[in-house]
Order: C-alpha cells, then sequence, then structure tokens
C-alpha cells in the first residue's frame, strides 16, 4: 500500500527527467556537428595551402612570381579575400610557407558560444630541390 502512495507521488517525473535529457542531448548533438564542420573546413584550408606551396615552390627561387602562383592556387581551391592568409620565403628563397585562418560560422552552437563564428587556422610549407627527385630502390 505504502508503495502505491509513493508511486502516486512520483507521476510525471520521468517526463522532467525525459525533458532534461533531451535538452542535453540535443546541445551535445549541435556542438559535435559544429566541430565536425569546423575540422571539416580546416581540412579544406589545408588541402588548399598545401596546392597553394607546392605551386609556388614550383618558381622558386622568384619570390615575386612564385607569390602570385600561390595566390592563384589559393583562389582556385576556394580561399577567398576574407581568409587571414601570409606567404613567407626563407633566407635562401629555396622555400615557402604559407599560413592562414578564416572564420568558420557555428550552425547550432552559437547558443552556447561567445558569438557566432570561430576561427580556424593551418599552414604549409614547401622547398624547393636542386636536383629533381630522388628515389631509393634497393630490390
Amino acid at each position: 500500500m505504502k508503495f502505491l502512495k509513493r508511486m502516486r507521488k512520483e507521476h510525471g517525473a520521468i517526463t522532467v527527467i525525459v525533458a532534461v535529457s533531451m535538452v542535453v542531448l540535443l546541445g551535445m548533438s549541435a556542438v559535435a556537428l559544429d566541430y565536425g564542420n569546423m575540422v571539416n573546413d580546416r581540412r579544406e584550408l589545408q588541402a588548399a595551402f598545401d596546392a597553394a606551396a607546392l605551386a609556388g615552390a614550383i618558381d622558386l627561387p622568384d619570390t615575386l612570381t612564385a607569390a602570385q602562383t600561390a595566390k592563384q592556387y589559393l583562389r582556385a581551391n576556394g580561399v577567398d579575400s576574407d581568409a587571414d592568409v601570409s606567404i613567407y620565403f626563407s633566407a635562401d628563397n629555396r622555400q615557402i610557407t604559407i599560413e592562414g585562418s578564416r572564420d568558420v560560422d557555428y550552425i547550432f552552437a552559437n547558443v552556447f558560444a561567445n558569438g557566432n563564428s570561430g576561427k580556424v587556422g593551418t599552414l604549409a610549407t614547401a622547398e624547393t630541390g636542386s636536383g629533381g627527385f630522388f628515389a631509393d630502390n634497393d630490390c
């Protein structure tokens, strides 16, 4: 009898637990989706920087042409003008380094974050050699 009275008092408690759990699960899903979006955007940025660095390294030691080629490859790979990009050369003009970042808009997590976007950044370095490609075939 006591058990039945106690059960009547707790009627509806499961609704509160489910509601709180749903809020937590939806929040975690939002963060996971936005994190995945940021990781994907960083991967795309890294691929663009890699391509630009490799293309620019072909034109070294002419740093002016190498920088122009790298910028063309960045634009061709979707790195627009709002990205913060810097191009550096080594002292002997045999190495090009491209680094930068851009903003990624949050889809869901702007409710939890201080702002509507986050920043992703990366860098890529390529070097030109004097003798071309070498292979070590110990067959």
